[in-house]
């Protein structure tokens, strides 16, 4: 069986579906991707036991990209548009080539995405103005 999230964790999500109930759809989404950006450690140490469990059980097998680049991949695809999070992926995997094969530490992967994630952000707000 694969491991459920950290109860604090679902609490807090818990806690976001709740408060945004009575807003629009999109702006509900919005807070929970932010939610998922602010914890990203919890949430990656839980994709990343997802992975191993996968990988003990075999199932891994059937899926095409495994391991904590799959557990990243997975993350920041599920808090930033579809581009955006296939630039800091790809990123990350640069900057840190072992998550690709190896098990790299939920601390080590979202403190590179972060800091990549910063650097997008200055970058697009000084090119597009503070708009961004």
């Amino acid at each position: 069986t694969l491991p459920a999230p950290p109860r604090a964790l679902m609490c807090g999500r818990l806690g976001f579906v709740a408060a945004t109930a009575g807003l629009e759809a999109a702006a509900s989404a919005r807070l929970l991707q932010v939610h998922i950006l602010d914890e990203l450690v919890a949430y990656l140490r839980w994709e990343l036991s997802v992975e191993d469990a996968s990988s003990r059980s075999g199932t891994r097998a059937l899926r095409a990209l495994a391991g904590p680049e799959a557990a990243l991949r997975r993350v920041i695809t599920s808090a930033l548009p579809v581009d955006i999070a296939h630039t800091l992926v790809s990123c990350v995997l640069v900057e840190q080539p072992a998550a690709v094969s190896s098990s790299v530490g939920a601390q080590q992967l979202a403190a590179s995405a972060q800091r990549l994630l910063d650097e997008l952000w200055h970058a697009r707000s000084t090119d597009c103005g503070r708009s961004f």
